[in-house]
């Protein structure tokens, strides 16, 4: 069956035999899980794991260990983690035959994901997507989390620098939450300033805006952010591992269809580069940034031929955006 996420509190209460989480959050699935352990009460000890990759080889320890009686009673709980979609024959017979109810965290599913089809027309199965947090449901968990840790005033241009500076992790939001809650204790109020001094790292929102608006081919904006970023003495070895990173989480998503985790703030100019760049020019991107990765390490001065290289990227994508316009 096919699920909204308002739907699994309900799907709690009826009980569970076999349940798919999918979503680019990984902290938003990481706390389903736990709702899921919480509400079966299923002790630690009692919890089968298993990643997907190694799912071929563990296949058969996996489903006796989950069929088995635990050694301190209570019942077992299966949790299969980024699963291979070629095992799907596998996870069918166990979700089908194991004593013990199954959960399968996944990543982002396309909707001809094979394991996604099964759960959403299986009867007695749920497909729940966790969607990443939105500026509206973002707002909302920061403002509703700080009120639950106590704090009784929170200024909206806080909350607002808050969401446009926190990553789609809903794990790390929840972390610096806390962080600021502690900060003001005392006061029980959150200003734009206190949001500013507990940032938990500022470079990484200057490096998301240098590497999406250099894909995008935003020229200027992509300039600023790397004066930023070497403002704050960032090293030119991390950012071209970063940039080796992001352009490999663009090959496979215009070569194999595979999406990225985006925080919503980069969505359309993350859309842009998978429209405006082809499989040939990443290839060629790609064995260009293993070089300059190489030549940074033996270069007298790396911020030069970085700045050149990135400057080369970003004229390179105006281009292509602009011949596909």
């Amino acid at each position: 069956m096919k699920l909204k996420e308002s739907d699994f509190a309900g799907t709690l209460k009826t009980g569970i035999s076999a349940i798919l989480l999918y979503g680019p959050d990984n902290g938003k699935t990481s706390e389903f899980i736990n709702k899921v352990i919480q509400h079966l009460k299923t002790p630690r000890d009692n919890i089968v794991t298993t990643n997907g990759t190694s799912l071929k080889d563990s296949y058969d320890r996996i489903f006796a260990d989950a069929c088995s009686v635990a050694m301190f009673g209570g019942d077992k709980l299966v949790i299969i983690q980024n699963p291979d979609g070629r095992d799907l024959s596998l996870i069918t017979d166990l979700c089908e035959s194991a004593c013990s109810p199954v959960v399968i965290s996944a990543g982002e599913l396309d909707a001809q994901s094979g394991l996604r089809k099964y759960f959403e027309n299986h009867e007695r199965f749920s497909a729940i997507p966790l969607y990443a947090d939105d500026e509206k449901s973002l707002g909302a968990l920061i403002r509703g989390e700080l009120s639950n840790l106590g704090i009784t005033q929170i200024d909206n241009d806080a909350v607002s620098y808050m969401c446009q500076h926190l990553g789609a992790d809903r794990a790390v939001a929840r972390g610096f939450i806390q962080k600021i809650a502690l900060y003001v204790n005392d006061t029980k109020r959150v200003t734009l300033e206190d949001a500013e001094k507990c940032l938990p790292d500022a470079g990484a929102a200057n490096m998301d805006d240098f590497k999406y608006n250099m894909t995008a081919g935003n020229i200027s904006q992509t300039l600023r952010a790397m004066d930023r970023l070497f403002m704050e003495n960032v090293p030119t070895s991390m950012m071209a591992r970063i940039m080796n990173t992001h352009f490999k989480d663009l090959m496979n998503c215009v070569a194999g269809g595979m999406m990225p985790r985006v925080f919503w703030k980069y969505d359309s100019l993350f859309g842009v580069a998978r429209r405006i760049w082809n499989e040939s020019e990443l290839i060629n991107v790609l064995n260009r940034l293993n070089r300059l990765e190489s030549d940074l390490r033996g270069w007298g001065d790396s911020e030069v031929l970085f700045r050149d290289f990135a400057l080369k990227l970003s004229t390179r994508a105006y281009k292509l955006a602009s011949i596909k316009k």
